[in-house]
């Protein structure tokens, strides 16, 4: 992960603060955990997390893993 990603990392972790979603990074997967951790995604890198994350924003509940 270089500088780029990390800055990236650090802003997605902040917009996932506001639905108490949890990001875990872990090796090469990020997952991205529900409030009652009972649901998860997996990423396999940072943008694929940013596109997730930009998705929610905009109210597009992928794979329902948690409501707004």
């Amino acid at each position: 992960m270089d500088g780029l990603d990390l800055t990236l990392l650090i802003a997605i972790t902040e917009v996932l603060k506001k639905y108490n979603l949890d990001i875990i990074p872990h090796g090469d997967i990020i997952a991205i955990i529900s409030p009652d951790k009972t649901r998860i995604a997996a990423f396999e890198n940072i943008h694929d997390v940013s596109n997730f994350v930009m998705g929610y924003e905009s109210g597009f509940k992928a794979g329902n893993l948690c409501s707004k």
